[in-house]
């Protein structure tokens, strides 16, 4: 008797656990997700961390997908948010991309697996986000396949462009990966110390010298021109003073002088964390 009245009172208190329990104690469990979506060799999901989305898209180990520059050949993303609701915009914030060789050439973009940032800005803060996105990428190994998924996810207010609570460990992750403008730069981002050359002349090249934690090694850097163009890639040596050199040759490509008072945009990478410089070609 005594041993079936201690197990209702061990019920008992289970149940007022239960009953009592706050609310949103859930709240700390896993991050928010649409359901993956497979396409060749890769899937992708919407995901959702307090205070953050992001677009994540994982492959097989050796598969690559682009960045928004994809470099000789390949095929950039693509973000179609027509039928999201309550959407005023969203901007894609692109992680510190990397330079892969492969025999097709020399692609700009992601192994394995990447998590594009989102910035969404509601119509009404005070309301849920859904998102609905038609998304169009491409994969490699050997040669490049396209390939396309729509997804879809609501997200509670205040959860769309990070300003509000924790992130989760894999947005943040991815966030702190994006490259971070000239004003906002941290002491040892790396960060371009000069730009010399111009893209007009006889002998149109471009030298820039740069400050990279690890030194030419740790380093890259991407030259993006208005849409349509394409700025041949750097060759990076060790520079002066302990700085890092890339020299552009412009001399072999046909749009340099269309080049001439464009902005360009220069993305450095180092050791773990990069900047992006606007600098207008002269």
């Amino acid at each position: 008797m005594l041993q079936l009245k201690s197990i209702r009172r061990c019920l008992a208190a289970l149940i007022a656990l239960a009953l009592f329990a706050p609310v949103g104690a859930h709240a700390a469990g896993p991050d928010t997700e649409s359901p993956w979506v497979t396409g060749y060799n890769s899937r992708v999901r919407l995901i959702s961390g307090a205070g953050r989305v992001g677009v994540e898209l994982v492959m097989p180990p050796g598969w690559k997908t682009y960045w928004r520059m994809p470099g000789d050949a390949g095929v950039p993303p693509s973000f179609d948010w027509a039928g999201s609701v309550n959407v005023a915009k969203v901007a894609v914030l692109y992680p510190a991309p990397h330079r892969i060789a492969d025999q097709g050439g020399t692609a700009i973009g992601y192994k394995d697996r990447v998590i594009f940032p989102l910035d969404v800005t509601p119509a009404d803060p005070a309301q849920p986000v859904s998102l609905a996105l038609a998304l169009e990428y491409g994969v490699c190994k050997d040669i490049c396949i396209p390939a396309e998924a729509k997804l879809a996810l609501t997200v509670a207010p205040g959860n769309t462009s990070g300003h509000h609570g924790p992130r989760s460990p894999d947005l943040q992750q991815a966030i702190e990966s994006v490259p971070r403008a000239v004003n906002a730069l941290r002491p040892a981002d790396p960060r371009i110390v000069s730009i010399t050359g111009s893209v007009v002349g006889a002998a149109p090249k471009l030298t820039i010298d740069a400050k990279v934690v690890g030194g030419a090694d740790a380093a890259d850097l991407f030259i993006e021109g208005p849409e349509g163009s394409f700025v041949p890639f750097a060759a990076k040596s060790a520079g002066p003073g302990g700085l890092v050199r890339f020299v552009v040759d412009l001399s072999k490509s046909a749009d340099a002088k269309d080049l001439a008072g464009q902005p360009l945009r220069f993305t450095l990478t180092g050791a773990g964390a990069a900047s992006e410089t606007l600098w207008v070609a002269k």
